[in-house]
């Protein structure tokens, strides 16, 4: 979260700014981990519903249950595409949530850059 800090106080060196920026950047952390979270929820959610929708097996050994009586095949094959797009739409989400998160995460992981040496003045 170091770069989001950076990015918030301009690199200031004012402690209670930095201070105030961190407990931000934590609840924004918080927030971005909780939306990756309720994304892949979403993801498997929407394959289950998939997979539901799909699953025209049997309902007993003489019936197939998209050949019922009220089967509409157009309202099927709406649920199909409409679930398959919803799947896809999230898992680019959930794609730009992940490297949201890793780009604000990247300063995190970098060890601290040691500060160049100073040279001496010389004395005339």
């Amino acid at each position: 979260m170091k770069k989001l800090i950076t990015q918030m106080t301009g690199g200031s060196t004012n402690t209670t700014l930095i201070a105030r920026a961190t407990a931000i950047a934590e609840r924004i952390k918080l927030e971005q981990s909780t939306l990756i979270t309720n994304l892949t929820r979403d993801i498997m959610e929407s394959k289950s519903q998939l997979d539901t929708v799909l699953d025209i097996g049997p309902d007993e050994s003489t019936s197939m249950r998209p050949t019922a009586k009220d089967f509409n095949a157009a309202h099927f094959v709406g649920q199909v595409q409409s679930l398959r797009v919803k799947i896809v739409e999230l898992e680019v989400q959930l794609e730009i949530a992940q490297q949201t998160s890793d780009d604000w995460a990247s300063e995190d992981d970098k060890p601290a850059a040691a500060a160049p040496a100073r040279r001496a003045r010389r004395t005339a």
